[in-house]
């Protein structure tokens, strides 16, 4: 079997982006196939997705159609929109992977980490300091503001979207930071033009007014640079999950309404979000190196892990 055709400490160990060059059988048209490919899938399940779903809802056509544009005040119909979108963007996930065994483009697991398996320790830790840190402002900004809570949770949605969530989240990185990234990374061989490119990306595939789409933008950086720097999805993914997680519950708490026009000083809070959880995460990584300690090669081209 061909296995990476160098795997030196200075080749190997420095970068993510540009990863997909070092394989014998790299094509540089294969990730275009892989993207067609996956666009027919996500297609196809998202149309079953739909039609089990207007076959079993009973809705009307204002509900139905409410649920699907996600416009509805009626904080139910918001959860349930919520979980719609939700499971059309985890459908990415098998989308992907089917089309990487199509293609025989190189292993699924190369996208989501360089060098080892995926690693649960990473991606649990980042949860929980990334956690920790929206407690804290979100606990103050509650007690500052001290709206009133109108919850439309049921068990079932809350258990769906505390399920879904991170990996919905996951999906989105999988897409992003993992297949963009690097397919921009080995065209270019430059990281922080894959970097860019994937951020630019990120930011068009939201709905958002000019300061969501910044707030956005800042957000598939950050995310960009901390999987290059970590060399895999599993803190990126925390970071992403952890924050949509927060914002699913504040909605469907009642303490925010759906909307894409995100104001300044929502662009604020989420940048020092950001800033403090990457900040935590880095500054534990720095006293245990508890992420980078990867440098010992798996990968098997064509094979996965």
């Amino acid at each position: 079997m061909d296995i990476l055709k160098k795997i030196d400490e200075k080749n190997y160990g420095s970068d993510y982006t540009t990863f997909p060059r070092t394989l014998e059988k790299y094509k540089w048209y294969k990730p275009i196939l892989v993207a067609i490919i996956t666009l027919i899938f996500v297609i196809i399940f998202n149309a079953i997705l739909f039609i089990t779903f207007i076959g079993f809802s009973g809705f009307d056509v204002q509900q139905l159609g409410q649920v699907l544009s996600g416009t509805s005040t009626d904080g139910a119909i918001t959860n349930l929109s919520n979980i719609i979108t939700l499971l059309t963007v985890v459908l990415i996930i098998p989308s992907i992977y089917i089309s990487t065994k199509i293609v025989k483009d190189r292993p699924f697991s190369s996208y989501l980490t360089l060098g080892r398996k995926w690693d649960w320790g990473i991606f649990l830790k980042s949860m929980l300091i990334a956690f920790i840190v929206y407690m804290i402002i979100y606990s103050i900004e509650m007690i500052i503001m001290k709206e009133p809570i109108h919850n439309s949770f049921t068990i079932i949605t809350f258990l769906l979207v505390l399920i879904l969530t991170p990996i919905q989240c996951f999906a989105e990185e999988l897409l992003c930071r993992g297949f963009i990234m690097q397919t921009f990374g080995s065209w270019f061989r430059i990281p922080i033009v894959a970097i860019l490119l994937q951020t630019i990306l990120f930011a068009a595939g939201h709905t958002y007014n000019m300061t969501g789409l910044l707030s956005v933008f800042i957000t598939g950086l950050v995310y960009g640079i901390i999987t290059w720097y970590s060399k895999g999805l599993e803190v990126s993914s925390a970071l992403h999950s952890i924050n949509n997680l927060f914002v699913f519950t504040i909605i469907g708490l009642g303490l925010t309404t759906v909307t894409h026009d995100v104001s300044y000083i929502s662009l604020f809070e989420g940048f020092i979000l950001l800033i403090l959880s990457v900040g935590a995460i880095l500054l534990i990584d720095k006293k245990f190196n508890w992420i980078r300690l990867i440098e010992q090669p798996h990968l098997v081209e064509g094979e996965d892990s």
